[in-house]
């Protein structure tokens, strides 16, 4: 039908202004320069928690809620690292925020004593959801060993392992990863896609573009394209580097999407409204320090903000963005919160790309 040779011709304009514009944005030097920049701050963000991964040195965690002597003489003489925490929510909760492999265990508070007549404690372990079994074994056995060189009895670990999750309000790798790809999607989509648009101004072919059959918002889609796809790439560097942490991973391209989908708009809007890189540098840099500043202080506030404000700031489309990432880690991630954060970067989006297609319309008409 004649609507549906429409929307089929809409589709092939979008896609060859889309392919026009990527190939054309490798051939930038400015946009090089982002795309290369963007690249080196996700691998410096990422080195130190993959160094730290390379760590061979084998380390377990205690709860000892009864101050064990055998632990005691355990730490000072064994070959294994042992950390003691004052709870079992402290060595979960710092479990959850290494990025080693690191075995969790909880004594009971007759540990000695049993030891003591020979018998085998069963002790309940404590792992992270992405750790190695294999290293996980190999800590285990290595506890065992050097408990049974010390005592008359034996240790068992119970099985399965109880996972631990990063927690919501840690401050651990699992919030650094949730910042830089926050923040690299709004980058990319800021920095990068405005200049699709500004190109075609300073060169003076969106003029002769919007000559042809293609429409404003034809011209924007396909410019849309080139920036979710550069945000999408950028993206996929940060996941594949960090893959480990993740345990839902339809919340973490959900998120990956609506993100994308913001900044990008927002870049859009910001490109309509400029008219050279130099403008597009001042606008682009102010909102990116806005939504970074917005993004920390969600980070940062404390029980003495008000409720308002704490509020608000979890809902502005950093806040929001860095929180599904985060949900994306835990166990049981909360699914409002989820969905919420996703309508408000989408809904924003669908508004930034109808500003800009309206502002673009507007300036191709008043010239």
């Amino acid at each position: 039908s004649t609507g549906q040779a429409g929307r089929a011709t809409g589709g092939r304009i979008i896609l060859t202004i889309a392919a026009k514009d990527l190939r054309e944005a490798l051939r930038n030097k400015v946009a090089l320069l982002i795309l290369l920049s963007s690249l080196v701050m996700i691998l410096l963000n990422s080195a130190l928690p993959l160094l730290l991964r390379s760590r061979i040195e084998p380390t377990v965690l205690v709860y000892d809620p009864n101050h064990s002597e055998l632990l005691r003489i355990l730490v000072e003489q064994s070959e294994l690292v042992i950390g003691i925490s004052n709870s079992r929510e402290a060595m979960e909760a710092e479990l959850g925020e290494l990025p080693q492999t690191y075995l969790g265990l909880s004594l009971p508070v007759d540990f000695d004593q049993r030891l003591a007549r020979g018998e085998t404690v069963l002790l309940e372990s404590s792992v992270m959801h992405w750790a190695d079994p294999k290293e996980v074994e190999g800590l285990a056995g290595l506890f065992s060993v050097e408990v049974e060189r010390l005592s008359a009895g034996k240790v068992s670990l119970s099985s399965p392992a109880r996972l631990v999750y990063p927690s919501p309000a840690g401050f651990g790798q699992g919030l650094m990863v949730a910042q830089i790809l926050a923040f690299i999607l709004f980058i990319t989509g800021i920095t990068l896609t405005p200049l699709l648009l500004v190109e075609e101004k300073e060169a003076h072919t969106l003029e002769a573009l919007l000559v042809s059959p293609a429409r404003t918002g034809q011209v924007v889609a396909g410019k849309a394209l080139v920036g979710l796809f550069y945000g999408f790439l950028a993206a996929a560097v940060v996941l594949l580097l960090n893959r480990y942490l993740f345990a839902h991973w339809w919340v973490v391209l959900l998120a990956v999407i609506a993100g994308t989908a913001f900044g990008v708009a927002l870049g859009l809007l910001i490109g309509a409204l400029s008219n050279n890189p130099t403008t597009v540098g001042l606008w682009g840099g102010m909102v990116l320090m806005v939504l970074v500043s917005a993004g920390l202080l969600s980070l940062f506030s404390n029980a003495n903000w008000p409720a308002w404000l704490r509020e608000l700031l979890a809902w502005l489309p950093s806040g929001a963005l860095i929180r599904m990432i985060r949900l994306a880690m835990l166990g049981a991630p909360d699914g409002r919160l989820i969905w919420g954060g996703a309508g408000l970067l989408m809904g924003l989006a669908v508004i930034l790309f109808f500003l800009a297609n309206l502002r673009l319309r507007r300036a191709i008409g008043a010239g």
